[in-house]
């Protein structure tokens, strides 16, 4: 998801778009064989750790081009500054 920021954040939109689409089809099959308690177990420990990562990456996937977009805007005098001015 952070390569989304080099195409301007399409990466970043379809790549979580396509992932819940497969999570939804895997549920799907799950609850249609009776296996849901199963497909709970394996996805949810998965899951902790995978959506926090999501969020950070798709942030900076979103940031990193809006930064770029306001410097070319001339509202920034650089592209890319640092958070913290230490």
């Amino acid at each position: 998801m952070l390569t989304g920021s080099f195409t301007f954040s399409t990466q970043t939109i379809i790549k979580p778009i396509f992932n819940g689409f497969l999570l939804g089809i895997a549920l799907k099959q799950s609850i249609y064989n009776n296996n849901f308690i199963l497909f709970c177990l394996l996805v949810i420990p998965h899951g902790i750790f995978e959506i926090s990562t999501i969020i950070i990456a798709g942030a900076a996937g979103f940031k990193i081009p809006y930064e770029i977009v306001r410097y070319l805007a001339g509202k920034k005098e650089q592209p890319l500054t640092s958070l913290y001015n230490f």
